[in-house]
């Protein structure tokens, strides 16, 4: 039976989603695409493979930030999100576009995002 790390290696071509790093079982780290904080679950859709050093600069929410994105959700809001046109396009070949959108988040494409971050201003 295939692990959810052996998945996200074949789904992710073995690479770093933010920096395109070459990566093996031993050297990724599993990223959340919208904060595990803010969005609870660790399904395959919200996940993807990143070095540890992309993982560390994308940890940059503080505590406030994710209640009151958790706030807005929970009142039936949908959460702007805001992804490079490169991940966004990575989204829909992987077909986790619909997924977003079921779970109350909004996609927009911002080149300004770097690639593989999920950004919420």
């Amino acid at each position: 039976m295939e692990t959810k790390k052996e998945k996200l290696l074949e789904r992710d071509r073995g690479r770093c989603q933010c920096c395109s790093k070459k990566l093996n079982l031993y050297s990724m780290t599993l990223g959340h695409r919208v904060p595990r904080a803010i969005s609870k679950t660790d399904q395959l859709p919200n996940l993807q493979l990143e070095c540890s050093k992309c993982n560390i600069a994308k940890s940059k929410f503080n505590k406030k930030y994710i209640r009151n994105a958790r706030s807005f959700i929970n009142g039936g809001g949908k959460l702007e999100v805001f992804v490079h046109p490169v991940t966004c396009k990575r989204l829909e070949k992987e077909g986790s576009l619909d997924w977003f959108e079921k779970n109350g988040y909004i996609l927009r494409q911002d080149e300004n995002v770097m690639v593989g971050d999920f950004a919420i201003y």
